[in-house]
């Protein structure tokens, strides 16, 4: 009888995907929705344009983000990662190994949220979140002319509002003559992925055709790049440390940026002057485009911490500044 009981749970176990789901999440920031399910061979994140309306037809993107110490753990636990997909409405997208497009055309009846549902391939439901529609109202037809903002963060979202149809695949979208990543698209606005190595002034285009209209623009961006390096990590209780914030690429804002600082761990280590440090970086205090600080930390405990680093930059375009719609956001976590 106990051995029949164990061959049960043994069974039972092996039915069990090996990839176990942690936490999930959905966030949104500067008009993109970010799904991800953490998983212990990696993350699955699912991006969304936030302004989704009954109706639409939206892009998002799935992309796989192995874990591994080494070339051969990433391949395997990419592998492990393709043996899920995604249903988002019951629209199913198996996850792919390299980033993925997809399209969905959003149902009339759908007017505040939509489940998104992680699945693996023996049939087991390994996760499910619920994207929420934005209630709040906006421009009820898309701008006429595209709006490319005159700064961009590297290795971050890009907003580009403009007549689009909400297929990424009419859209090309280029950073001096290199394709870049569509990560979300509906009929107002698209998102491209700005690279990490972009530098300095760079030429971005972006050209719409869906067969009726072909609508193209252009303008230079500025590549802001921002570094965050600590002090000493490992910190006794009373010794101090530092973060020092770099930033570059700031020369000729449309309008003010935002730089803050959060500390979370306020139990562990304070940040001076506060725990909570909001500078506006105005167009005349960086002509030169770079910014330097260094913030001290004084540890109350032995610990570790985080402190998120955020720069918000201004969105408006050149010859567009009556505005500031919102902006690109970079977080840092500094652990010691």
């Amino acid at each position: 009888m106990r051995i029949g009981r164990l061959l049960s749970v043994l069974s039972l176990f092996l039915l069990i995907p090996a990839s176990i789901i942690w936490a999930q999440t959905i966030t949104t920031q500067k008009g993109l929705t970010i799904a991800v399910f953490n998983t212990s061979s990696g993350k699955i994140k699912i991006y969304f344009p936030d302004d989704i309306r009954p109706g639409d037809q939206i892009s998002g993107t799935v992309v796989a983000e192995p874990v591994g110490k080494n070339a051969k753990q990433i391949e395997k636990n990419l592998s492990a990662l393709t043996k899920y997909s995604v249903s988002v409405d019951g629209n199913k997208i198996i996850v792919p190994p390299k980033p993925e497009t997809f399209k969905w055309l959003v149902h009339q009846d759908r007017q505040l949220t939509s489940p998104v549902e992680l699945l693996h391939v023996s049939g087991y439901k390994a996760g499910e979140l619920t994207l929420k529609f934005n209630q709040t109202p906006v421009i009820a037809t898309a701008p006429q002319n595209c709006i490319i903002p005159s700064h961009a963060m590297t290795g971050s979202p890009i907003r580009i509002q403009g007549p689009f149809d909400g297929d990424a695949a009419t859209t090309q979208c280029t950073l001096n003559n290199q394709p870049l990543q569509i990560l979300a698209e509906s009929p107002r606005r698209c998102f491209a992925q700005y690279p990490e190595n972009a530098n300095g002034l760079q030429a971005l285009s972006i050209t719409e055709n869906n067969g009726t209209r072909l609508h193209s623009c252009g303008q230079q961006v500025s590549s802001v790049q921002m570094n965050v390096l600590s002090g000493k990590l490992n910190l006794l209780k009373g010794e101090r440390t530092y973060i020092d914030v770099n930033i570059t690429g700031l020369q000729n804002l449309p309008d003010t940026a935002l730089l803050t600082l959060n500390n979370i761990t306020r139990g562990v280590v304070t940040m001076q002057p506060s725990n909570n440090i909001a500078i506006p970086l105005a167009p005349d205090s960086v002509g030169t485009g770079t910014f330097n600080k260094r913030f001290d930390i004084q540890s109350i405990r032995t610990g570790s911490f985080i402190v998120n680093v955020n720069l918000d930059l201004p969105e408006t375009s050149a010859g567009n500044t009556g505005t500031k719609p919102g902006g690109t956001q970079k977080s840092c976590e500094c652990i010691a």
